[in-house]
Formats: structure tokens, C-alpha cells, sequence
């Protein structure tokens, strides 16, 4: 009996694939594959009509319309950027504007331009697998045959990657001028590290500098911190922020109507503008401070709603100097915890969620790197995989501008 082959070659492409319950998927570990993935599933549930299907030039929708492989001649430029750069990483070479498929979901920032022909080839080998397995000539299992590399990628995806770790603007921009064959130039490089501007301290607390290479294994920490609160607020205006805080758990129940997302936008944004002022009022009050942390439990006795949000900045503290962050997320902890890309709900409200084998701090610098990628710009979910689980991440407006991510669950 025949086993499934590592990987499949269409057009100049290779296609990693996985095996998961005995059914066969692209892998999901190259950018792009996961959205192509769900519209080969989409073509794959209809093999009779399949080929007939896809020999038509025109959108063809999947999943009540969630999952969508559309003719790039039907698009605008502005929405090929991130699948034409994902087609460029995976082959080295661009698709062709006519005569290909931008392939995507409602449900994950994966997308990826692929040529119709290659879609087709790709289509075929697949339903074939399906039908040997189907009449048992051949297992569900991989031949543990080598996948080779990927090709060198090309000098315009290593500036796009470099741009969209900065910002997704000039990434966009250059991504553009990339499928519109305009010239381009790169980026100046970023500033060198210079280490008189941060003391760096391992867990034993003794100064080292970081590594050459890598992310740092180890916390990075402002020389001149923004100013902070020299001292716990007094007990009256405590007992105001425990009556605020009570008014806006309420508040936020109601926007949720019991489950994780907003419906009601008109809720949400009051929501978002009460959740503002409470967490300034509490950064002020020194709750966050972890210089206070002593008196900060003394003055919090009978106000078990504060003591809820002290204990959960004390954590999030903990997690943004961790060196698992560090490694995963490879970016500086900002200065104030109202700058955190991670809401101290995570904490104080936990889901309790995480994948199989995965640590609670390795689970969340993982959810933060996948929110980060393309960062959204108001309150929602999306749904993307961690650890090679399927999960919902949920975000909100905190105090930022920038919503925070608030919570998991595992699919």
C-alpha cells in the first residue's frame, strides 16, 4: 500500500502536507498555505464538479460564504499585497495578474495569490490522494520523504517582511510598487542598540550585556522611566475606584450579553470609554506600581475588586519581563502596563484556556506574537492556530488607541 507523499510540486511551488485524523491538509507552517487550504477543502468536498468548478473564471465561495478563492483580475492592487508576497516567498517568483486566484477567509489574516493553473494541478493531486485513500490504496500516512527548502527569497519580500514588522503601511506601500513592477528602494536600517540607553538584568538580577544574535533571553528596562506614583491614594478616593470598577464590570457584561464579543457598538464604545478612565485612575491611584505592591495590599483590604486588578498587574508584569516573551514576541515591554498589547483581564478574568502541553506564559506570548500580525484596529476576534491548535483570540479598546488582547479559547 502507497503512503501520502511529504509534500506535492505544482506549477514551480511546494506544498508541504500534514495528515490530521486521516484526512490530508496542506501544513500550515508557510505563510499563505493555511487560507489556500480552505478553498482546496472548499473545491475538495465536490470532486465530481470540481475541475468543471474551478475551469470557471469567477469568485467561488465556501463555508456560507467565509472562504473565497477570487480572480485577481477582479481585484483592486490595493487588496493582492499580502497573498502576492506570500506567492513571491513561497517561489521566488510573482504570480501572474491574469489568469490567478487570491485565495482567503473571514476568519484569518492568511491570505495567498496562487495561479489558477497551479491551483488546478494542485487540485487534481489532491482528490486523487483522497480516492486512493478512500479505496484503501493508500495510507494515511506521510513516506517521511524530505520536504526540500524553500527558495531564497527574493530581496522584495526580505524589505517587505522588514517593513510590516515595523508597520503595516510602508509594507503595503512597497508591496505595491512590487506587483505594479515600480522601482524601489530599501529601507535605512534600524538604529543599532546602543547600551547606554538600557540597564539589562537576568533573573538573578546581576547586569549582563544581550546577546549578538537573537531575541534577548532577558528583561529590558528603561533607564528613565516615565514618572510614577510615589504612594498608594488615600482610602476615600480607593473606595470611589472599587464602586467604578463594580460599575463597569456591570457595564461590560451588558456590551457582552454573557459571551466574548461586543455586538451592541453604541455599548461598546461606552464600554471602551469608562474601561479608559478607570485603568488611568488606577495606574494614578499606584496600584500598578510594583514599587507599592506591599502597601498597595495593606490599603486593599475589604476592596476585593482592586485587589482583583493589583494582583493582575503584578502578573503582567511578571509575563512582560519573562523570558518566554522575550524569546516569542521579540519586542520591548513598554513603559506603562496601559501600553501592554495584553489587557490585565487576561489575568484578572482568566479563561483558563490553554493548548495541550503548552505553559501559560509560552501559551500568551504566542497570542500576542498572532495579534500583533496584522494588528487590528478596533475591538473583535479572529480566529488563528497556536501551537498547532486551533484558537479564538479576542480584543478590545483598552486605554491605548490600539485594542489589547483579553482572552483565548481553544477550538
Amino acid at each position: 500500500m502507497d503512503l501520502v507523499p511529504s509534500y506535492l510540486r505544482a506549477g514551480s511551488a511546494v506544498f508541504p502536507l500534514q495528515v490530521v485524523d486521516g484526512v490530508v491538509y496542506l501544513s500550515y507552517a508557510i505563510p499563505g498555505l493555511n487560507a489556500l487550504c480552505f478553498v482546496l477543502r472548499g473545491f475538495r468536498a465536490t470532486p465530481q464538479t470540481a475541475r468543471a468548478e474551478l475551469s470557471e473564471v469567477r469568485i467561488h465561495w465556501f463555508g456560507d460564504k467565509h472562504v473565497a478563492a477570487c480572480p485577481t483580475a477582479d481585484m483592486a492592487d490595493e487588496d493582492l499585497t499580502n497573498g502576492w508576497m506570500n506567492w513571491l516567498r513561497l517561489t521566488g517568483e510573482p504570480p501572474p495578474k491574469t489568469g490567478s486566484y487570491h485565495t482567503g477567509t473571514s476568519f484569518l489574516p492568511d491570505v495567498l495569490v496562487v495561479p489558477r493553473a497551479v491551483l488546478l494541478e494542485l487540485l487534481e493531486q489532491m482528490i486523487a490522494i483522497d480516492a486512493g485513500i478512500a479505496q484503501g490504496t493508500i495510507e494515511a500516512r506521510l513516506d517521511g520523504t524530505p520536504v526540500p527548502a524553500l527558495p531564497p527569497a527574493p530581496a522584495s519580500v526580505v524589505e517587505y517582511d522588514r517593513l510590516r514588522d515595523r508597520d503595516w503601511d510602508p509594507a503595503h506601500a512597497h508591496a505595491l510598487k512590487v506587483i505594479r513592477g515600480e522601482p524601489w528602494t530599501p529601507s535605512p536600517p534600524e538604529p543599532e542598540y546602543d547600551p547606554s540607553m538600557y540597564e539589562v538584568h537576568d533573573d538573578d538580577g546581576d547586569d549582563r550585556q544581550p546577546e549578538p544574535d537573537g531575541p534577548p533571553a532577558f528583561t529590558i528596562t528603561p533607564v528613565n522611566p516615565i514618572a510614577r506614583p510615589e504612594a498608594i491614594a488615600k482610602a476615600s478616593i480607593l473606595r470611589e475606584l472599587e464602586a467604578m470598577v463594580a460599575e463597569l464590570d456591570a457595564l461590560d457584561e451588558q456590551a457582552r450579553d454573557g459571551g466574548e464579543t461586543y455586538e451592541d457598538a453604541e455599548l461598546e464604545a461606552r464600554c471602551a470609554a469608562r474601561r479608559q478612565r478607570v485603568l488611568i485612575e488606577l495606574e494614578v491611584a499606584g496600584l500598578f506600581e510594583r514599587s507599592l505592591a506591599d502597601a498597595a495590599r495593606a490599603a486593599l483590604a475589604g476592596l476585593p475588586a482592586l485587589r482583583a486588578y493589583h494582583e493582575a498587574a503584578m502578573e503582567l508584569h511578571a509575563y512582560l519581563d519573562s523570558r518566554e516573551r522575550a524569546e516569542i514576541v521579540r519586542k520591548p515591554r513598554p513603559d506603562s502596563l496601559l501600553d501592554s498589547d495584553v489587557s490585565l483581564d487576561w489575568f484578572r478574568r482568566p479563561s483558563g484556556q490553554t493548548a495541550e502541553g503548552i505553559a501559560p506564559w509560552t501559551w500568551l506570548a504566542l497570542g500576542e506574537r498572532a495579534f500583533e500580525n496584522p494588528a487590528p484596529f478596533r475591538a473583535g476576534r479572529r480566529f488563528t492556530r497556536l501551537a498547532g491548535q486551533g484558537c479564538t483570540l479576542f480584543y478590545r479598546t483598552e486605554a491605548k488607541a490600539a485594542p489589547s488582547l483579553w482572552r483565548a479559547f481553544v477550538r
